[in-house]
């Protein structure tokens, strides 16, 4: 009892802080809509603040409606050790013999998979296709590779292919399934854990991004984005409570080819290792490292999601030119025990890509909570920041991104301000290897992109020892 209620404690500090009801509304976007700057920042330092007091309070309600059911019985709730989320589910039964032969099989010509089985692999065995999991089907599978791996490869008609390279599209998608027009089915309870990953793994709801594809889905976003409940709309569609854990994921080119006058091929970027998409919520990501290539940042987390941890990770993704991870109109998301390195390019940048597509954007980048992070510098000494709060804000008020324009007739979000809105974040008690914090972790200076908390971290000159696993 005592051990459950101490993880229970746990989570909800954790979590508390996001002050988001079941409606979804976002507390940011309500003081900007409906009161001045001055008080829009008492407003969030009050809610900010108020978590603390409603912890004890919540804490009392789940012993006394969740764990009186627990007393005789360890399956009423289940909950792993290390889990700061606790959920009660059922797995998915294990695939078939039969079922898994045909998975792992190299001479089958179907490029991807649709799983709906729970999957357990050993070290030396490798899924040589795209794993999907889509829809309800998909609930609580669990995919357990042992350090196997997940690795698609070209079918075997396919000729000519060259080493090292992929073919195009994620090596795992965590997706939403379209029954109607404006209805999905959700995915909930996936688990990924103790795979080697070449490619990328992305997971998302009724979109792949933030502002749809091109026709009806499109429309159908800036249609809802003109309406306060739209994040609400997202979240409700988007895969909720995913796992991954213990994995490493490597960025990898990939080709793609095309049937058009024969068989073409055609070279794309690497695709971004990581990638949330808009409305995702409760995703959990720890003790992976993500490395190799990308074209984009490492990680993405796109627009309306929210509610995501990351701990005791490892960034060290190549990028052309990106951050290692985006924050896109995503917020109360936990980045605690990291190590990020390979900053050339930047490391957190929390941002929006306010009327891109048409689409606005109703949620902002604000709560999120970067702590107790390495951020390891070993030669850069030049300007991108390690942590960068509101870093479009300059941009919009230059005018130096086309899209902010597109959704100017709606009347919520980015539709009336443009802006990134960082708000109430906290960036604290960080360990920055050879560099001074104050130096690395930068705000925009705009007033939209205040309050936020930058406090406690410190310079080091060689990277601290820790028992955090990364």
């Amino acid at each position: 009892m005592l051990h459950r209620l101490r993880h229970l404690k746990l989570n909800s500090d954790f979590n508390l802080k996001s002050v988001s009801d079941s409606s979804g509304s976002d507390p940011v976007m309500h003081a900007q809509k409906h009161i001045s700057a001055d008080g829009r920042k008492s407003i969030m330092v009050t809610i900010w603040q108020s978590r603390k007091l409603l912890m004890p309070a919540l804490v009392a309600l789940i012993a006394v409606v969740v764990l009186p059911g627990c007393e005789d019985s360890d399956d009423a709730f289940m909950m792993e050790t290390d889990s700061l989320s606790p959920v009660a589910r059922a797995v998915a039964p294990q695939c078939s013999s039969a079922e898994k032969r045909r998975i792992l099989d190299r001479d089958n010509p179907h490029h991807t998979v649709s799983l709906t089985c729970s999957l357990t692999l050993s070290a030396n065995e490798e899924i040589p296709r795209r794993l999907i999991l889509e829809g309800w089907a998909a609930s609580n599978v669990k995919v357990n590779c042992n350090g196997g791996k997940i690795s698609p490869v070209f079918p075997p008609d396919y000729d000519e292919v060259p080493s090292g390279w992929l073919p195009s599209g994620d090596s795992v998608e965590i997706r939403s399934k379209e029954i109607t027009y404006s209805t999905w089915e959700v995915p909930t309870g996936v688990t990924l854990e103790n795979c080697v990953i070449d490619g990328s793994i992305r997971v998302w709801g009724i979109a792949r991004n933030g502002q749809g594809s091109e026709g009806s889905l499109r429309k159908l976003m800036q249609e809802w984005s003109k309406y306060a409940d739209y994040t609400d709309r997202l979240r409700r569609y988007a895969p909720k409570n995913i796992t991954l854990r213990h994995l490493q994921i490597r960025g990898r080119k990939v080709l793609r080819y095309t049937e058009e006058n024969g068989v073409e091929r055609v070279e794309e970027s690497a695709k971004t290792p990581l990638y949330i998409g808009p409305g995702v919520t409760g995703m959990r990501l720890e003790h992976s490292t993500l490395k190799g290539d990308s074209n984009g940042p490492g990680v993405y987390l796109d627009a309306e999601s929210g509610n995501n941890q990351f701990y005791y990770n490892r960034f060290q993704v190549s990028t052309r030119s990106r951050e290692q991870i985006a924050i896109d109109g995503s917020d109360s998301n936990s980045f605690w025990y990291n190590r990020i390195s390979g900053l050339n390019h930047g490391g957190l940048y929390l941002y929006r890509n306010g009327g891109e597509g048409g689409v606005s954007r109703i949620n902002t980048p604000a709560f999120n909570e970067i702590k107790s992070n390495i951020f390891y510098y070993n030669t850069y000494r030049g300007d991108n920041p390690a942590v960068w709060l509101g870093s479009r804000t300059q941009r919009v008020k230059n005018g130096e991104i086309s899209f902010c324009d597109e959704d100017a007739t709606h009347p919520l979000g980015s539709g009336r301000n443009d802006k990134d809105h960082a708000q109430v974040n906290s960036v604290r008690d960080n360990f920055v290897v050879k560099r001074s914090p104050s130096a690395v972790f930068e705000s925009s200076g705009d007033y939209v992109d205040t309050p936020n908390y930058i406090t406690g971290n410190q310079k080091v000159d060689s990277e601290p020892e820790n028992d955090y696993g990364y």
